[in-house]
């Protein structure tokens, strides 16, 4: 949002119109909002949690603000402090829904930073309290959750939760793509398809190819890459480390020279498939 703030808030703004949901487009316009107005992003965060925690406190039933509670508290990094408040909650599916995708957002980040100085425990219990405030409406979001929790337990030798976790991230990610991830391919067809440049889209390593078709319905002129047979026979061959360094996706990870070199062969057979015939 530096720089140019109204343009950030106005793409910020488009997103959202197409996924409320987005956590990134929701931080952007925030910050846009508040570099517009020339407002401290962190007086107002205080001045709001203020107001909320007293509305929450006469009245503990108040669901809509315990979330904007939740919400002001995850928007500082504070996301155990927001957990706990919904977690309190009588009910918490009387909560709003944003402000738990918000939450589980702040409790992915202090969980990945957990993990990365391998506490395996703390990271462990973050990504749980993530899983049990997500509604299960947008499912994506229940997809990363699980996803995390699986690179957590394959990082503590946990194979089999790790199985069990990356099953559940496949079953709630057959439910397709963040809406922004459409609205950034239908930006780059178009900027291809007026520079007359073949658009070739490539899934993602062990994904089935229905879920990129889907996504990518209705947008002309698109040669998509599957990568879910040839990465699945490989990892059966030679083993899941043989292809990847790790597991960041929960069924995938960023890939090995092995695993690269598997990608480039599809890529590039992909790529000489749209070329012409040579002349006879």
């Amino acid at each position: 949002a530096e720089g140019r703030p109204a343009e950030a808030r106005t793409r910020a703004l488009a997103v959202l119109d197409q996924d409320p949901f987005d956590v990134e487009a929701y931080l952007v316009a925030s910050l846009a909002e508040a570099a517009l107005r020339g407002t401290s992003a962190e007086s107002v965060l205080a001045d709001a949690e203020s107001d909320y925690g007293k509305r929450l406190e006469a009245d503990p039933a108040n669901a809509e603000a315990r979330g904007e509670l939740a919400r002001v508290l995850a928007l500082q990094d504070r996301g155990p402090e927001a957990s706990d408040v919904l977690l309190d909650a009588p009910a918490i599916e009387d909560v709003p829904a944003f402000p738990r995708v918000l939450t589980a957002w702040a409790l992915h980040k202090l969980a990945a930073t957990h993990l990365k100085d391998d506490d395996i425990a703390s990271a462990r219990d973050l990504s749980l309290d993530a899983l049990a405030i997500l509604p299960t409406d947008p499912p994506v979001s229940r997809a990363r959750a699980w996803q995390q929790l699986a690179a957590i337990e394959t990082a503590a030798g946990n194979d089999a939760e790790a199985a069990r976790a990356q099953s559940e991230a496949r079953r709630w990610m057959q439910t397709g793509f963040p809406v922004r991830t459409r609205l950034n391919y239908e930006r780059v067809a178009q900027l291809l398809a007026g520079r007359r440049i073949e658009h070739i889209a490539v899934q993602y390593p062990m994904r089935p190819l229905e879920s990129l078709a889907e996504m990518l319905e209705g947008i002309p002129g698109i040669t998509m890459v599957e990568n879910r047979r040839n990465f699945e026979a490989a990892v059966a061959e030679h083993g899941y480390w043989a292809v990847f360094n790790d597991r960041f996706a929960g069924d995938f990870g960023h890939m090995t020279e092995a695993g690269n070199a598997l990608l480039a062969q599809s890529v590039a057979r992909a790529i000489v498939g749209r070329l012409p015939d040579p002349p006879s």
